[in-house]
């Protein structure tokens, strides 16, 4: 205790930090202000630390290189002891921090702690909080980087002749139309063979349609095919104009290598078990169709 003390004293000669923290410790606090409604700055702090120490520890296996991201990333999840929960851990900490620290300045402002003699600590608060926002959406951006630069999206969007963005949309498309994983490169083929008629055969995917009414429901109506929008692939020919959904890495794989084959039409004819049929003929379609009403009608 004696060194500590003499450390102690030591540094305090030299920063003088002992009388405003002292000073701070003693200053009285209203009995009501000992809530829950109060633990938002501190919760603020302590994801902060933990988004420090988690980040610290990641950084020394992370490599940011286009060329190395993914191999450490594997790393990391499957060899590395818990280096999977640490990223979790620092993943889902950015989340709560920024919803924390949201929360927090609006309980500032609401209870109008940001008045005379706090007006500096409510600027330096909101500075951290736009920190914060900026912090998070180039976090989530760097994870898209590292998807794309595992996939080397830029050199394979070109072998299948479209542009990165070209190619989210059309892992859009599959992702929200497949059902079986092993029928992902299946659908791309699908749309591509249409994409490559000539003219153009219209896609008709019914989820660009549902995606244009802003519906969750199983199916569409003829009605509703002709909504207009420029997502609904019934009455406009090539890609919408943007992604329908979040394709994962199943789906991206299969726009940049779909299946060989020269299908045009496919359908789920059991929703059951996800059974998918394909076919380039509109007659064999029309009875895959008799077999999902068949099936729906028993199911």
């Amino acid at each position: 205790m004696r060194v500590i003390r003499r450390i102690g004293h030591w540094l305090d000669d030299r920063l003088q930090l002992g009388m405003p923290i002292r000073d701070t410790m003693a200053h009285p606090i209203p009995r009501e202000t000992a809530s829950w409604f109060y633990v938002f700055g501190s919760a603020a702090l302590t994801v902060f630390a933990l988004q420090v120490v988690t980040g610290i520890l990641l950084a020394l296996i992370y490599n940011p290189s286009a060329s190395e991201a993914w191999n450490s990333l594997q790393l990391l999840n499957h060899q590395v002891t818990l280096g999977w929960f640490i990223r979790a851990l620092h993943g889902w900490g950015s989340n709560f921090m920024l919803a924390i620290v949201l929360i927090h300045m609006v309980q500032v402002f609401l209870f109008g702690a940001y008045k005379f003699p706090r007006e500096l600590t409510w600027i330096i608060g909101v500075l951290l909080l736009l920190l914060t926002l900026g912090m998070a959406f180039t976090g989530q951006v760097l994870r898209f980087d590292q998807e794309a630069a595992a996939v080397n999206l830029s050199a394979a969007a070109k072998h299948v002749g479209l542009s990165p963005g070209q190619v989210i949309i059309m892992a859009s498309l599959v992702q929200a139309e497949g059902g079986r994983l092993s029928d992902y490169p299946k659908i791309a083929r699908v749309i591509y063979n249409r994409l490559n008629q000539s003219p153009p055969m219209p896609l008709q995917l019914d989820t660009t349609v549902l995606y244009a009414l802003h519906s969750t429901a199983p199916d569409v109506t003829i009605a509703q095919t002709q909504v207009n929008s420029p997502y609904n692939t019934y009455l406009h020919t090539g890609l919408p104009p943007g992604p329908i959904d979040s394709p994962g890495d199943a789906a991206i794989q299969a726009a940049l290598h779909p299946a060989a084959g020269n299908w045009t039409y496919f359908l789920t004819v059991d929703p059951k078990t996800g059974l998918t049929l394909f076919t380039n003929s509109f007659t064999q379609f029309q009875q895959f169709q008799a077999q999902l009403a068949q099936n729906t009608k028993t199911g």
